[in-house]
């Protein structure tokens, strides 16, 4: 079997969207609001779809909707994972090779009108008669 999940908005690449901040006195990097919130969005979604147990080596197919073609598949790719694993929504225990290596694949990305940006997941647990 394989889960199906649509998440609606984009997914930016967080490595792209870091800010220099100077917490008490100290300079570090931090994720930039736009990006937070767009990332906030997609965990909300992905906690009100997912209620099934974490998963270990599962297959993930992942696409994008994008309005930008220069978007940066691989940061997207990356801020997704961190998602997969977050707790609420934990889909994977951890995007380590210790736990997640059934394989991950990025589909072709779709070009869309702004607004309309989303990430589309298909997930097959190890074991599954999808293997």
């Amino acid at each position: 079997m394989t889960y199906y999940l649509k998440l609606r908005g984009a997914c930016p690449s967080k490595k792209n969207q870091m800010k220099r901040v100077t917490v008490r006195g100290v300079k570090r990097m931090a994720l930039k609001d736009d990006a937070k919130a767009k990332l906030d969005s997609l965990q909300l979604q992905l906690q009100g779809l997912w209620k099934r147990e974490t998963l270990v080596h599962p297959k993930i197919a992942v696409k994008f909707t994008v309005s930008n073609p220069n978007s940066d598949n691989d940061g997207m790719l990356v801020s997704l994972m961190d998602l997969l694993q977050i707790k609420g929504a934990k889909v994977i225990f951890n995007d380590s090779i210790e736990f997640c290596n059934g394989g991950t694949e990025i589909l072709p990305a779709s070009i869309c009108a702004v607004g309309e940006e989303c990430v589309e997941l298909f997930i097959t647990p190890q074991g599954s008669e999808d293997d």
